[in-house]
């Protein structure tokens, strides 16, 4: 348990174990990761209760593994964290080490408020939405790969006004290398989704993706949001057995408006 702000460097082996941390509002903890294997078959293996920020730094040259082995989420429990790394307050996730996510319980990063990534290389499986931040997700830079057996490799889910004016459920990408590989949607934002400066994306959903199956039931759409599309730079390959890109007219949002359905390429 992690109770107060500061910088805490860990390595090593620790089996079926959680670092929790559990600090004032306005504290941040950063954890530097120097070549750990961190595993768990009972719950998340980084669980952020309280904090203002929790900061994930592989560090430069080391490789980090955290691998969540619990057996498929079939209800939801409040005692079980929803991803392998499962925060309550904003995260990021830096550095220039390797990072390796897995998580056949739910989501294998999952971040309640903002989620944000620079710098790392990072692959993610997860059993369900590969990264999911409920108010963002913004990747700047890195080498990312994300596979979803059975949702969409990035997803956000708030798209109300925060207390502070900010429109919440923008998927943002302006850097970085991204492949995702997912049985539903690529990306799917409950606002919009931005793409810019030198992005490179590589989409892949339903047959053409890794799980390679197609379904009548569910989205399988590569990039789709619930109010604008943005493309205003960056490479973006899409193979989708859904829309390759779509946006939601008249979807009822959660700020009161209605989805615009609007597709900018510029």
């Amino acid at each position: 348990t992690i109770s107060s702000a500061g910088t805490y460097t860990l390595s090593g082996l620790l089996s079926n174990g959680m670092i929790y941390v559990d600090a004032s509002d306005d504290d941040t903890v950063e954890l530097d990761l120097n070549n750990v294997n961190l595993t768990s078959d009972s719950n998340s293996i980084i669980w952020a209760n309280n904090a203002d920020k929790l900061k994930i730094k592989a560090l430069e040259g080391t490789s980090n593994l955290i691998k969540d082995t619990r057996s498929t989420k079939t209800s939801d429990n409040d005692t079980q964290g929803e991803g392998a790394i499962y925060s309550k307050c904003d995260l990021s996730l830096v550095g220039k080490g390797t990072l390796i996510v897995s998580s056949t319980y739910n989501n294998g990063i999952h971040g309640s408020d903002d989620l944000s990534i620079k710098n790392q290389t990072l692959q993610v499986t997860a059993a369900n939405n590969a990264l999911k931040g409920n108010d963002s997700v913004s990747i700047e830079s890195g080498k990312i790969a994300l596979y979803s057996q059975g949702g969409d490799g990035i997803k956000t889910s708030a798209s109300d006004v925060s207390s502070k004016g900010n429109q919440r459920g923008t998927i943002t990408i302006t850097g970085g290398v991204v492949n995702v590989n997912a049985y539903f949607d690529g990306l799917d934002a409950a606002y919009n989704v931005e793409i810019s400066n030198e992005a490179e994306l590589l989409i892949k959903t339903g047959s053409f993706s890794t799980y390679g199956k197609a379904s009548t039931s569910y989205s399988q759409k590569g990039i789709k949001a619930d109010n604008e599309i943005d493309i205003s730079n960056g490479t973006v390959e899409v193979y989708a057995t859904d829309d390759a890109i779509h946006a939601n007219y008249g979807e009822s949002l959660e700020n009161g408006s209605k989805g615009l359905g609007n597709i900018n390429i510029s």
